[in-house]
């Protein structure tokens, strides 16, 4: 079942942008061309809406949004204690 979901998720979440694009390597995070590592991957959320929970970007930023989440998490957690 959780298989299926991820295979539902990917076939929904793949890039739309123009062929031109894929392949300068283009990041829709920054908007920089020649990022040969874009990729789409799960963020360190949990949201209701499913789209929101994947971030299509290059590997830097992947890194920052990453960061970003860790810390938020990390401060909701030090305020549940």
């Amino acid at each position: 079942m959780i298989k299926c979901k991820y295979i539902e998720a990917e076939k929904l979440f793949r890039t739309k942008l123009p062929w031109w694009k894929l392949l300068l390597g283009y990041c829709p995070c920054c908007g920089r061309y020649f990022r040969w590592r874009v990729t789409t991957e799960r963020r360190h959320t949990e949201y209701h809406e499913l789209k929101a929970n994947y971030l299509t970007a290059c590997k830097e930023c992947h890194e920052e949004d990453d960061a970003y989440f860790d810390e938020l998490w990390k401060e909701y957690n030090a305020g549940r204690l």
